[in-house]
Protein backbone atom coordinates (compact mmCIF):
# COMPACT_ATOMS: atom_id res chain seq x y z
CA UNK A 1 0.00 0.00 0.00
CA UNK A 2 1.24 3.35 -0.96
CA UNK A 3 0.37 6.76 -0.11
CA UNK A 4 -0.17 8.88 -3.36
CA UNK A 5 0.71 12.84 -2.35
CA UNK A 6 0.41 15.45 -5.10
CA UNK A 7 3.93 16.30 -6.53
CA UNK A 8 2.76 19.83 -5.34
CA UNK A 9 1.20 19.74 -2.59
CA UNK A 10 -1.27 22.02 -0.55
CA UNK A 11 0.13 23.81 2.18
CA UNK A 12 -1.82 22.37 4.32
CA UNK A 13 -0.12 18.77 3.50
CA UNK A 14 3.18 20.76 4.04
CA UNK A 15 2.01 22.06 7.60
CA UNK A 16 0.36 18.98 8.64
CA UNK A 17 3.21 16.64 7.73
CA UNK A 18 6.25 18.29 6.83
CA UNK A 19 8.57 16.69 3.95
CA UNK A 20 7.27 13.43 4.90
CA UNK A 21 3.83 12.38 4.68
CA UNK A 22 2.19 9.51 6.75
CA UNK A 23 -1.18 8.29 7.73
CA UNK A 24 -1.85 10.24 11.14
CA UNK A 25 -0.92 13.34 9.36
CA UNK A 26 -2.97 12.99 6.32
CA UNK A 27 -6.30 12.42 8.48
CA UNK A 28 -4.55 15.65 10.54
CA UNK A 29 -4.59 17.05 7.14
CA UNK A 30 -7.96 15.83 5.59
CA UNK A 31 -9.58 17.84 8.34
CA UNK A 32 -7.95 20.85 7.65
CA UNK A 33 -9.67 20.81 4.20
CA UNK A 34 -6.67 18.58 1.76
CA UNK A 35 -8.91 16.23 -0.33
CA UNK A 36 -7.98 12.43 0.30
CA UNK A 37 -9.27 9.90 -2.08
CA UNK A 38 -9.60 6.05 -0.41
CA UNK A 39 -11.22 2.98 -2.44
CA UNK A 40 -14.18 1.24 -0.79
CA UNK A 41 -12.77 -1.49 1.62
CA UNK A 42 -16.09 -3.59 -0.65
CA UNK A 43 -12.66 -3.72 -2.71
CA UNK A 44 -9.84 -6.36 -2.43
CA UNK A 45 -7.75 -2.91 -2.79
CA UNK A 46 -9.77 -1.07 -0.62
CA UNK A 47 -9.90 -2.82 2.21
CA UNK A 48 -6.18 -2.97 2.17
CA UNK A 49 -6.01 0.65 2.07
CA UNK A 50 -7.74 1.08 4.76
CA UNK A 51 -6.14 -1.18 7.00
CA UNK A 52 -2.79 0.61 6.12
CA UNK A 53 -4.25 3.50 7.24
CA UNK A 54 -5.09 2.52 10.63
CA UNK A 55 -1.84 0.45 10.88
CA UNK A 56 -0.25 4.04 10.10
CA UNK A 57 -2.45 5.89 13.02
CA UNK A 58 -1.26 2.86 15.92
CA UNK A 59 1.60 2.71 14.31
CA UNK A 60 1.75 -1.06 14.84
CA UNK A 61 -0.53 -3.84 12.68
CA UNK A 62 -1.54 -5.87 15.43
CA UNK A 63 -4.39 -3.71 16.64
CA UNK A 64 -7.70 -4.92 17.97
CA UNK A 65 -11.48 -4.34 17.81
CA UNK A 66 -10.96 -2.46 21.62
CA UNK A 67 -8.36 -0.56 20.38
CA UNK A 68 -10.66 0.93 17.47
CA UNK A 69 -13.60 1.28 20.17
CA UNK A 70 -11.22 2.55 23.37
CA UNK A 71 -9.09 5.45 21.47
CA UNK A 72 -10.64 8.39 22.05
CA UNK A 73 -9.29 10.39 19.06
CA UNK A 74 -9.08 7.77 16.59
CA UNK A 75 -13.27 8.81 15.80
CA UNK A 76 -12.40 11.90 14.22
CA UNK A 77 -9.26 11.22 12.86
CA UNK A 78 -10.76 8.11 11.17
CA UNK A 79 -14.09 10.38 9.92
CA UNK A 80 -11.83 13.21 8.35
CA UNK A 81 -9.74 10.41 6.52
CA UNK A 82 -12.83 9.08 4.81
CA UNK A 83 -15.26 11.93 4.34
CA UNK A 84 -14.20 12.65 1.01
CA UNK A 85 -14.22 8.79 -0.06
CA UNK A 86 -17.68 9.37 0.66
CA UNK A 87 -18.80 12.03 -1.62
CA UNK A 88 -17.25 11.01 -4.70
CA UNK A 89 -18.97 9.15 -7.29
CA UNK A 90 -16.17 7.50 -9.31
CA UNK A 91 -17.91 4.83 -10.99
CA UNK A 92 -15.40 2.01 -11.96
CA UNK A 93 -12.52 4.32 -11.05
CA UNK A 94 -10.19 4.51 -8.63
CA UNK A 95 -9.01 7.55 -6.76
CA UNK A 96 -5.78 7.21 -8.16
CA UNK A 97 -7.29 7.25 -11.70
CA UNK A 98 -9.92 10.01 -10.93
CA UNK A 99 -6.73 12.49 -9.40
CA UNK A 100 -4.82 11.58 -12.72
CA UNK A 101 -7.78 12.01 -14.76
CA UNK A 102 -9.16 15.50 -13.02
CA UNK A 103 -6.02 17.32 -11.42
CA UNK A 104 -6.93 18.53 -7.96
CA UNK A 105 -9.71 16.57 -7.49
CA UNK A 106 -7.18 14.43 -4.46
CA UNK A 107 -4.78 15.79 -3.31
CA UNK A 108 -3.78 12.86 -1.70
CA UNK A 109 -4.81 9.11 -2.64
CA UNK A 110 -4.48 5.74 -1.04
CA UNK A 111 -3.67 3.14 -3.78
CA UNK A 112 -1.93 -0.20 -4.22
CA UNK A 113 1.82 -0.07 -5.54
CA UNK A 114 1.09 -2.29 -8.94
CA UNK A 115 -1.88 0.32 -9.70
CA UNK A 116 0.91 3.32 -9.57
CA UNK A 117 3.56 1.76 -11.60
CA UNK A 118 0.82 0.50 -14.04
CA UNK A 119 -0.68 3.59 -14.51
CA UNK A 120 2.14 6.11 -16.34
CA UNK A 121 0.46 8.82 -16.19
CA UNK A 122 0.68 9.08 -12.54
CA UNK A 123 3.95 9.90 -12.55
CA UNK A 124 4.86 13.04 -12.02
CA UNK A 125 1.23 13.69 -10.90
CA UNK A 126 1.79 11.82 -7.76
CA UNK A 127 4.39 10.57 -5.51
CA UNK A 128 4.42 7.47 -4.03
CA UNK A 129 5.27 7.12 -0.62
CA UNK A 130 5.51 3.69 1.48
CA UNK A 131 3.99 4.74 5.02
CA UNK A 132 5.04 2.71 8.01
CA UNK A 133 4.25 -0.23 8.75
CA UNK A 134 4.23 -1.68 5.50
CA UNK A 135 0.97 -3.14 4.41
CA UNK A 136 0.56 -5.60 1.52
CA UNK A 137 -2.72 -6.76 -0.59
CA UNK A 138 -1.14 -10.58 -1.78
CA UNK A 139 -2.40 -12.63 -4.55
CA UNK A 140 -3.54 -15.78 -4.40
CA UNK A 141 -4.68 -18.46 -7.05
CA UNK A 142 -7.47 -20.34 -6.15
CA UNK A 143 -8.57 -23.22 -7.89
CA UNK A 144 -12.37 -23.96 -8.79
CA UNK A 145 -14.32 -26.52 -6.80
CA UNK A 146 -12.62 -30.22 -7.60
CA UNK A 147 -9.80 -28.71 -9.58
CA UNK A 148 -6.07 -28.06 -8.19
CA UNK A 149 -3.72 -25.23 -8.13
CA UNK A 150 -1.10 -27.37 -10.20
CA UNK A 151 -4.07 -27.80 -12.67
CA UNK A 152 -5.12 -24.34 -12.57
CA UNK A 153 -0.99 -23.24 -13.13
CA UNK A 154 -1.18 -25.14 -15.73
CA UNK A 155 -4.20 -24.00 -17.79
CA UNK A 156 -2.21 -20.29 -17.60
CA UNK A 157 0.88 -21.97 -19.48
CA UNK A 158 3.00 -22.42 -17.02
CA UNK A 159 4.16 -20.37 -13.42
CA UNK A 160 6.93 -18.94 -15.17
CA UNK A 161 4.42 -17.05 -17.31
CA UNK A 162 2.08 -16.92 -14.83
CA UNK A 163 4.94 -14.53 -12.64
CA UNK A 164 5.83 -12.54 -15.79
CA UNK A 165 1.52 -11.75 -16.66
CA UNK A 166 1.63 -10.21 -12.84
CA UNK A 167 4.90 -8.56 -13.28
CA UNK A 168 4.12 -7.11 -16.11
CA UNK A 169 0.75 -6.23 -13.79
CA UNK A 170 2.44 -4.01 -11.60
CA UNK A 171 3.20 -7.19 -8.77
CA UNK A 172 6.19 -7.85 -6.86
CA UNK A 173 6.72 -11.88 -8.03
CA UNK A 174 9.44 -13.18 -6.35
CA UNK A 175 12.24 -14.87 -9.19
CA UNK A 176 10.82 -11.71 -12.18
CA UNK A 177 12.28 -8.27 -12.14
CA UNK A 178 10.47 -5.39 -10.42
CA UNK A 179 8.53 -3.37 -12.00
CA UNK A 180 9.51 -0.26 -13.34
CA UNK A 181 8.75 2.62 -11.08
CA UNK A 182 9.11 0.52 -8.05
CA UNK A 183 11.15 1.58 -5.30
CA UNK A 184 13.61 -1.27 -4.80
CA UNK A 185 14.70 0.06 -1.77
CA UNK A 186 11.71 -0.55 -0.05
CA UNK A 187 11.33 -4.62 1.30
CA UNK A 188 8.02 -6.27 1.81
CA UNK A 189 7.51 -7.22 5.32
CA UNK A 190 6.66 -11.75 5.71
CA UNK A 191 3.12 -11.00 6.65
CA UNK A 192 0.62 -9.27 4.98
CA UNK A 193 0.36 -6.38 7.67
CA UNK A 194 -3.07 -6.72 8.01
CA UNK A 195 -5.10 -7.47 11.16
CA UNK A 196 -7.42 -10.05 12.14
CA UNK A 197 -10.21 -10.84 9.67
CA UNK A 198 -12.61 -9.53 12.92
CA UNK A 199 -10.98 -6.15 12.79
CA UNK A 200 -11.01 -5.88 9.49
CA UNK A 201 -14.72 -6.43 9.41
CA UNK A 202 -14.82 -3.74 11.97
CA UNK A 203 -13.04 -1.14 9.46
CA UNK A 204 -15.83 -2.01 7.09
CA UNK A 205 -18.56 -1.20 9.39
CA UNK A 206 -16.75 2.04 10.33
CA UNK A 207 -16.78 3.48 7.16
CA UNK A 208 -20.03 2.61 6.82
CA UNK A 209 -21.31 4.42 10.02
Amino acid sequence: VVLGVRTTPPPQVTEACGDAPDWRCVGAAAAKGVSVGLPSPERGDGLAVLASGVAGYFDRTDYATNDLRDDPELGSWFDSLTAKSHTQSLGDQTPLEAGVAATGRFAIVGSLEADVVTLPRSRGVYDAIYPEPVVTSDLVLVPSAGGSADDAVDRLGGAERVGEALAAAGWRVPGQELPEGTDAAVRLPEGQGTPSPGVLQALRDRWED
